[in-house]
């Protein structure tokens, strides 16, 4: 008898994960990174275009979602008239960014807080979760960049990127240990090239220079009239 109870015990036990995940599934961490924070969604008026450069603040190795910046080079859906004899150079940056209130102390905060709020909606579905996207208040901005002093003076000052880093054959043994460290996927490209990084943001890594960027655009930012990206991305 103790033992059929103890069977049963052991089965009761790996079916509960089970039923739980099946009245849930919904990964709504997922969704968030792949509808509002997703810089392919950023520009819907020419999507058919590869994106000059795109960055994508992680906060640490858990994914938390900080904010993502899209750049493009040429014209958008609000140059019209003779304002599109005059748009081909320009470069317009735009970025989603989870609000907090205040300086965070660390930019990691912003992806726990928004995480935080949507985890106690019990969202089940992309319809529940931009419904509660809205209501949160993603910050949606954009930037012209060429007319954003700061921004213009950082790229002038700083125009080449060190994809090395780190030496590629070591002198000693020694290794670069982090522990839960922020993250950066940056990538940056033309018509004829393409490079990408993902890692830490440490000094004099592409990580680094990305942050210092997003940086410079801060003062220029205003909201965007253009469509959000979790609602161009909903399915």
């Amino acid at each position: 008898m103790s033992r059929l109870f103890f069977v049963i015990c052991i089965l009761l036990f790996i079916s509960l994960p089970l039923s739980a995940k099946s009245e849930n599934s919904y990964n709504y961490r997922d969704r968030i990174g792949e509808l509002a924070f997703n810089t392919d969604l950023f520009f819907s008026e020419r999507k058919e275009q590869r994106l000059f450069m795109s960055i994508n603040y992680r906060g640490d190795d858990y994914d938390y979602p900080v904010y993502a910046i899209a750049v493009r080079k040429g014209c958008i859906s609000t140059d019209v008239g003779t304002a599109k004899k005059e748009c081909h150079k320009r470069l317009t940056a735009r970025m989603v960014r989870s609000p907090y209130e205040g300086e965070p102390q660390r930019p990691r905060h912003r992806g726990q807080k928004l995480l935080r709020a949507i985890s106690e909606q019990k969202v089940k579905n992309d319809k529940e979760l931009i419904k509660a996207l809205d209501e949160y208040g993603l910050e949606w901005y954009e930037a012209d960049i060429n007319s954003c002093e700061t921004a213009v003076q950082f790229l002038k000052s700083s125009s080449e990127i060190n994809f090395f880093p780190n030496p590629i054959l070591l002198k000693d043994d020694s290794i670069n240990i982090y522990f839960h460290a922020d993250t950066m996927d940056f990538s940056f490209g033309d018509y004829n090239k393409k490079v990408h990084y993902s890692g830490v943001i440490s000094n004099n890594t592409p990580g680094a220079w990305a942050n210092q960027f997003a940086r410079s655009l801060e003062s220029c930012w205003f909201p965007s009239k253009a469509e959000t990206p979790w609602h161009i991305g909903k399915v």
